[in-house]
């Protein structure tokens, strides 16, 4: 079975940001000094959702406004 540094299920900022930190704290990026001080899982959950939510509503107001044309 083959070996991987990191895998990454979903997407979403969560995902970009795993994508970024992992490299970063693991492997030294020239140019980049990181360190994180703190971690609210919770919170960041509680943004992607609601950006979802945001998103998908103006998506359905949008598909009833072109109906109605």
């Amino acid at each position: 079975m083959p070996q991987y540094d990191l895998i990454i299920i979903g997407g979403g900022a969560g995902g970009f940001g795993a994508a970024v930190l992992h490299p970063a704290m693991h492997h030294r990026i020239p140019g980049l000094d990181l360190s994180v001080t703190g971690l609210d899982v919770a919170a960041i959950v509680r943004d992607e959702l609601a950006l979802s939510s945001s998103l998908a509503m103006r998506n359905t107001l949008r598909c009833f406004a072109a109906w109605n044309m």
